[in-house]
């Protein structure tokens, strides 16, 4: 059985491949074929069944009323990387058609839109054009290019001031995967009072350095292109992630007080090695730091107590896992009535909804007896 592909010059033809004795790669997604797949033996051309039929109908090349000047090719070969598609603004990742002479790629749905799309896209690009399309942040080297998202990819970001996913009309710098609300862009101070380094403010810059919270080194020369928070004075750094963290809880076994590192941070957790100051062995999971000290204690080293009693709720508190209770992704303690990472331990009340950071509970705790 053979299929004839718009976009390829020969028919292509049906085979099922052996995982154990055959070595065989899709050209489209690079995964490697097992099962049924089309394949092209005179330019050693292989699909899987799926990822050809996705592609059988598409012509190689169109020509688009936005791009009229150029022939626009499809480009569906190799890793679906993502690119931000020049008619809807939207970043997408796969199949697209791309002009071999300039840098100009549509996703497969604008591509082929009809006029009546078009006009209403042209609207919203419209609106979009009374905003400025490219800024040069002040927190970042290289220019920040406005957007708008769509969830449709496999590629999903967040903001990297207010870590929180990307909605509507944003900015950023695709190459180096840094992001920003609009509404984030003008939040970012360039001079911060911390609590990691009281005794001076902290001041944006470009520099090499050693992150004080997550001891990660910070080269501009590499793959850091984002500034850094800094006291020169003392040479006091926190990379721009870092600065963020607050320490939470005062606890009576050290004189600071001390920042939760969470889930978040699990990639550098096992590649720096940190090591709890209590039992002295490494924190592979989430532990509590002290950045002033370099201290670091696991939960159950703090101690935190399984469980306790809050002077607000009349139930015991049971400490818990990550508990993700609402469906529209916000979460909130019931004691300080802010938001709360989805991702960190709490305390949570087995008889209701009541659900508390660990630090707003043990900061005003009545031991539970």
């Amino acid at each position: 059985m053979e299929i004839k592909l718009a976009s390829h010059e020969h028919s292509i033809g049906y085979h099922c491949l052996d995982d154990e004795t055959d070595d065989k790669w899709c050209e489209k997604c690079t995964e490697k074929i097992c099962g049924a797949a089309y394949a092209c033996v005179k330019c050693e051309l292989w699909l899987h069944e799926l990822c050809a039929k996705a592609i059988q109908y598409l012509p190689r090349e169109i020509t688009h009323p936005l791009h009229s000047h150029h022939h626009l090719m499809l480009d569906w070969s190799g890793p679906a990387a993502p690119f931000t598609c020049d008619l809807c603004l939207k970043i997408s990742s796969g199949t697209n058609y791309t002009c071999c002479r300039c840098p100009f790629e549509l996703d497969l749905v604008c591509a082929f839109a009809s006029s009546d799309d078009h006009v209403a896209r042209k609207k919203r690009q419209r609106s979009n054009s009374e905003r400025k399309q490219t800024m040069q942040h002040y927190c970042h080297i290289h220019p920040l290019v406005l957007y708008e998202y769509s969830n449709e990819g496999e590629h999903d970001y967040n903001c990297r001031w207010c870590d929180k996913p990307l909605t509507g009309i944003f900015y950023g710098c695709k190459s180096c995967g840094f992001f920003l609300h609009e509404f984030c862009s003008d939040k970012i101070p360039k001079t911060l009072n911390h609590p990691f380094h009281p005794s001076h403010p902290l001041r944006l810059d470009f520099v090499d350095a050693t992150c004080n919270a997550c001891t990660q080194w910070i080269s501009m020369s590499k793959d850091f292109s984002t500034a850094t928070y800094g006291c020169q004075i003392c040479n006091f750094n926190l990379d721009f992630g870092c600065a963020k963290l607050l320490p939470t809880l005062k606890h009576e076994s050290h004189n600071h007080c001390l920042t939760y590192v969470g889930p978040t941070f699990r990639d550098l957790i096992l590649k720096y090695h940190f090591q709890c100051s209590s039992c002295r062995e490494l924190c592979l999971d989430t532990f509590y730091r002290c950045v002033q000290c370099d201290l670091n204690l696991h939960l159950k080293c703090v101690p935190v107590p399984p469980l306790a009693k809050h002077r607000y709720h009349r139930h015991p508190l049971l400490l818990n896992q990550p508990i993700r209770e609402d469906e529209i992704g916000e979460y909130y303690c019931d004691i300080c009535e802010k938001e709360r990472d989805p991702t960190h331990e709490v305390y949570n009340c087995q008889k209701c909804t009541y659900i508390a950071h660990i630090e707003c509970v043990l900061n005003q705790v009545a031991p539970f007896l």
